[in-house]
């Protein structure tokens, strides 16, 4: 195990699933994306791992679940919803650099990519531009999202909807609709199939199965993944995958059949799962990636008006940044900002 010592702040390397979800409590601002589980899937489709924290004095004061991209465009670390740090720390993100170049050199890692989980505001973005990193041609895990503060009652969560997003919910209502939350690994191929459907209408490029299942099977021991579904007279038209993780449910992945597109199931879908959240417990429903403002063009752009319709708050987080250790790092800027303008990012 590397091990990089320097001015009292070390970095380690953390095995333990027990420490290492001590160690997130420190950091309330962290999701699922840093979580031991999402680790495990990404380990599970074949990525090299470390979850590392950065310790001074005893105290950990940082935090990056980190893994290896093999991408043919070249190999790189990649930290979405982190490094989790206080900006007083003014040495640690240094170190935390620092180790991972050492790193590169043996997993032969052209840069580090990550998306901390810092507003979109000048001055954490100058935090960053002045310690190398340099703005990422690509976007990286829904940096633009919608929040639903579930504290709120049902009536207060219904008259923050927009108009027409309220009438269609309470059409659906009328109709024969059942509601399912289901933690039956067979559903991820129903849900698989219904993002096929939709993939057809809209263009997106899907996920695979294999990505899908593995990330169902990572986080379904723990209770923290259920697939909720709308059926029509016993067909499904509508399901979505969400995630549950310290206080917050993220709407992560859906699909609906032409159907839905006709009986409203998709609102109802949402409706229903946001009463389950808030009778779960739950603070926060997270309807994840949106377009950012004004980007009508953007290949989200319907997507966040469907989404925006459910109220909640907008929430901005920093720009992925991304801190080069090799030149051919400019390889894949490059081809990057390429495939930005030819997918609409």
């Amino acid at each position: 195990m590397l091990k990089f010592i320097m001015t009292m702040i070390k970095i380690e390397n953390i095995s333990s699933k027990d420490k290492w979800k001590a160690l997130l409590d420190q950091f309330p601002e962290a999701n699922f994306l840093q979580s031991y589980n999402w680790g495990l899937f990404q380990e599970s489709m074949g990525c090299l791992l470390w979850r590392l924290a950065a310790v001074k004095d005893g105290r950990c004061i940082a935090l990056a679940s980190v893994y290896l991209e093999k991408a043919k465009r070249g190999f790189y670390f990649s930290c979405p919803g982190g490094p989790l740090f206080r900006k007083e720390d003014t040495e640690v993100l240094g170190k935390l650099t620092a180790y991972l170049q050492l790193l590169a050199k043996q997993e032969r890692a052209w840069f580090f990519r990550c998306r901390p989980q810092l507003e979109d505001k000048a001055e954490n973005a100058k935090y960053f531009i002045q310690r190398g990193f340099l703005e990422s041609p690509l976007h990286m895990s829904a940096e633009t999202t919608i929040c639903l503060d579930l504290l709120q009652t049902e009536e207060e969560l219904l008259n923050s909807m927009r108009k027409n997003t309220r009438y269609a919910v309470r059409r659906a209502e009328k109709s024969n609709l059942e509601f399912v939350k289901s933690n039956d690994p067979k559903d991820v191929l129903l849900l698989y199939r219904l993002q096929m459907e939709t993939q057809k209408k809209q263009g997106f490029v899907p996920f695979s199965l294999e990505f899908l299942q593995k990330q169902f099977q990572a986080f379904s021991p723990d209770s923290e993944v259920y697939i909720f579904k709308i059926l029509d007279k016993g067909a499904a038209c509508a399901a979505a995958f969400i995630i549950f993780y310290r206080g917050e449910a993220v709407y992560h992945y859906a699909g609906n059949s032409k159907l839905a597109y006709k009986n409203n199931a998709s609102y109802l879908l949402q409706w229903k799962i946001i009463k389950e959240a808030k009778k779960m417990g739950f603070r926060y429903y997270n309807l994840w990636g949106i377009a950012p403002k004004g980007s009508t063009g953007h290949r989200f752009a319907g997507v966040s008006i469907f989404k925006s319709g459910f109220g909640g708050k907008v929430v901005s987080y920093l720009h992925a940044k991304d801190f080069p250790f090799s030149p051919f790092y400019k390889i894949t800027r490059m081809f990057e900002l390429w495939r930005k303008h030819q997918r609409k990012l």
